[in-house]
């Protein structure tokens, strides 16, 4: 995680092209400035990259690339409660923006600080371009775990799609591989309802990715929905797609057990029914344990060289 953490901060500060040490987003946080600003504080003229300096609330507007659409009730209100009680402690990333300053990272504390009823709130001021804005938006929600994956998948897009950007650089720069952000921005391929249901929580990835073959959207939506009601595996759902798109193939002793049919696959005991549902759920693909007397073999599937490089990633190389 810190590793992760790292890179990414390392990211911010190429995005920003500073010669300078910038505030990192999750630094440590720094003693609140409690002096009145003076009458340059507010002036977006003024030099930026020159440390923590306090604004007005009224002066700063919201980030436009924002990804993050959704925000926890409870979380902010108790950010708020902690402001009042303790004042804004780590600085807003602000850019000048005409005759004011346009958010770039800090979304929470800012709403939180409004909330609070605070008039000024200390910041940093930093140059930024519009996909500088985005960029950052992203990684500090990505460094917080704070965007879901229809959120993330979304940013990802705009990232492509509006700066002209392939996977590979988005991937780099928010500190990810290709392989894991092809994997999320294939959600948006998703009809909306199910899209909703990845954001809620209620369908993983790994569940919604496997519905991904099925073009016709009202059935995407009725395997959903059934697949939630029978707290399918990602095995099970990948079955019923096969089913569905491919209505000749014959079913494999683990699909029939998946179905439950009678099988020899369909006797497993509770004990390795169990590690096969924490394995798919674990590594988002289909999985097999075939048992021989007292050893066996251990299975998996991939349906396309993502895939493959995919369970790569989570199985054998290192963390980031």
């Amino acid at each position: 995680m810190n590793t992760s953490r790292r890179g990414l901060g390392r990211g911010l500060d190429a995005l920003l092209q500073s010669t300078e040490t910038p505030v990192a987003i999750d630094a440590p946080e720094i003693a609140p400035a409690t002096t009145e600003p003076d009458a340059q504080s507010a002036d977006p003229a003024a030099a930026p990259d020159s440390g923590p300096r306090l604004l007005p609330v009224s002066a700063i507007q919201p980030n436009p690339y924002q990804p993050r659409h959704v925000f926890d009730e409870v979380a902010l209100s108790e950010l708020t409660a902690s402001i009042q009680a303790h004042g804004l402690i780590q600085p807003l990333l602000v850019t000048p923006d005409g005759q004011g300053f346009r958010l770039i990272a800090g979304e929470r504390r800012w709403q939180a600080a409004q909330r609070a009823g605070l008039e000024q709130v200390p910041v940093v001021v930093r140059e930024a371009t519009p996909q500088q804005m985005l960029a950052l938006a992203i990684i500090e929600n990505v460094q917080r775990a704070d965007l879901d994956p229809i959120e993330a998948a979304t940013g990802y897009r705009r990232l492509m799609d509006e700066f002209d950007m392939t996977q590979t650089q988005v991937a780099r720069l928010v500190g990810k591989s290709r392989v894991a952000l092809a994997n999320t921005v294939r959600l948006l391929g998703l009809g909306e309802d199910l899209q909703r249901l990845v954001s809620a929580g209620h369908l993983s990835e790994g569940h919604a990715r496997a519905l991904l073959p099925i073009a016709d959207l009202d059935e995407q939506r009725r395997l959903a929905r059934e697949a939630i009601a029978g707290g399918w595996t990602v095995r099970r759902i990948e079955a019923a797609v096969r089913a569905i798109t491919q209505p000749g193939r014959k079913a494999t002793p683990a699909v029939a057990a998946g179905s439950g049919a009678g099988s020899a696959a369909a006797e497993l005991d509770p004990d390795t029914r169990a590690a096969v549902d924490a394995l798919e759920a674990k590594l988002g693909t289909r999985v097999e344990i075939r048992r021989r007397g007292a050893g066996g073999q251990l299975v998996l599937h991939f349906y396309s060289e993502e895939e493959l490089s995919a369970l790569y990633d989570r199985l054998v190389a290192r963390p980031r």
